[in-house]
């Protein structure tokens, strides 16, 4: 009886500050299940499209793998923002991971999308990662230091 009471009691104490996490980020996780939900609809009509087999069971497993993917994120995202963020004053590190995260997501939404529409086009994440951070060669960063004596 003792036994089950410390087992009880410590993963009380270990998944406390888990569960408190996800509630944190539960925003984040309403938003990976409208992404998910997105994502089921147009891979189902891309699958239609191709005349591929549609089996329930297939589509629900990998939708409900995504899920534990994105619970896993969530997690990760977390703990990066209250271990890097906190000792450095920036909340916006979990937000980053997560951002990068869906970006995937929303891209695998858009090629299933347009993949559906008979469109032959394919989101390229790293020209829209380059538009908005403009990519700079190091050569334009390094510069030549004269040698002291």
């Amino acid at each position: 009886m003792q036994e089950r009471n410390i087992i009880s009691g410590a993963t009380g104490a270990f998944m406390a500050p888990l569960f408190e996490g996800w509630r944190e980020m539960s925003i984040w996780l309403l938003f990976a299940v409208v992404l998910l939900l997105v994502d089921l609809r147009y891979g189902l009509k891309a699958s239609r499209k191709r005349g591929e087999k549609i089996r329930k069971s297939r589509a629900v497993r990998r939708t409900i793998n995504k899920m534990v993917d994105y619970f896993c994120w969530l997690s990760i995202a977390w703990c990066i923002g209250h271990t890097f963020g906190a000792s450095f004053h920036l909340p916006i590190l979990a937000v980053i991971v997560l951002a990068v995260i869906y970006a995937v997501e929303f891209s695998s939404i858009v090629d299933n999308y347009f993949e559906y529409k008979g469109l032959h086009l394919r989101v390229n994440l790293g020209k829209v990662w380059k538009k908005i951070f403009k990519k700079y060669d190091l050569e334009d960063i390094v510069e030549e230091v004269e040698k002291e004596e």
